[in-house]
């Protein structure tokens, strides 16, 4: 199967998947990426003082992050209206965010530093069905 996401003119994803469980004909069954091609997802973290960061993407959507417990919006084009952040410092390596919407609890994201600062491992846990995705980025 292969999907095409384009959410502008010059950003296009494609991804190939093959399925692993389930049969016959149809859509039924689990699928597994096997390649995907497009524009590379970027993060830049830029430091806020000695207590927060502030995570922009390609997209231009904006995090921030400060470590006190307070809930901060998010902020960029296509953000739903409600959407928020609130992150903890586990490590000095690593950043535990929760994601809501107007106050409802929705994913738990984990941003860990490797010991040589080269790469960054994003982890998504989805609230809703406990799905797990992971995203690594390496420093340019």
């Amino acid at each position: 199967m292969t999907e095409v996401t384009q959410r502008t003119p010059s950003d296009i994803r494609t991804a190939v998947f093959k399925r692993t469980t389930g049969g016959g004909q149809g859509l039924v069954g689990v699928w597994k990426a096997e390649s995907i091609r497009g524009t590379p997802q970027e993060v830049r973290i830029e430091a806020l003082g000695i207590n927060g960061v502030r995570v922009t993407n390609e997209r231009g959507i904006v995090q921030t992050l400060s470590f006190d417990g307070k809930v901060n919006p998010i902020t960029g084009p296509a953000v739903i209206s409600g959407t928020a952040t609130q992150a903890t410092l586990k490590s000095p390596d690593t950043i535990e965010i929760k994601t809501s919407r107007e106050g409802v609890f929705g994913d738990t994201i984990t941003m860990a530093l490797s010991a040589d600062g080269k790469t960054l491992t994003q982890t998504v846990k989805r609230n809703n069905d406990g799905q797990t995705s992971v995203t690594v980025f390496e420093k340019k």
